[in-house]
């Protein structure tokens, strides 16, 4: 099996509920299938609090340093983004 780098954005109080409002959405959008390549696939979860220029770096610095089941949540602005490798 393989994985995907994917990426997401939510409004949310905390990088907490980020996390759980796409996940929540994945899962009932696509199901408990542990290889549907979504954010539902992931298993380790880390706040990210490096300083980025751009969401375009965020998802560079994930696509270098991440591995499979992990993802990273970001804040930027008024926005949480989600940025991981995806089982698929």
């Amino acid at each position: 099996m393989g994985a995907t780098l994917e990426i997401g954005s939510t409004t949310a109080t905390s990088w907490k509920e980020a996390r759980d409002k796409v996940v929540d959405y994945c899962t009932e959008y696509y199901g408990q299938d542990p290889y549907n390549g979504t954010f539902s696939t992931i298993t380790d979860w880390y706040e990210c609090k490096k300083s980025f220029d751009s969401i375009d770096d965020f998802e560079d610095w994930v696509c270098d340093n991440g591995d499979k089941w992990e993802a990273y949540v970001w804040k930027h602005e008024d926005k949480y983004y989600l940025c991981g490798w995806c089982a698929c």
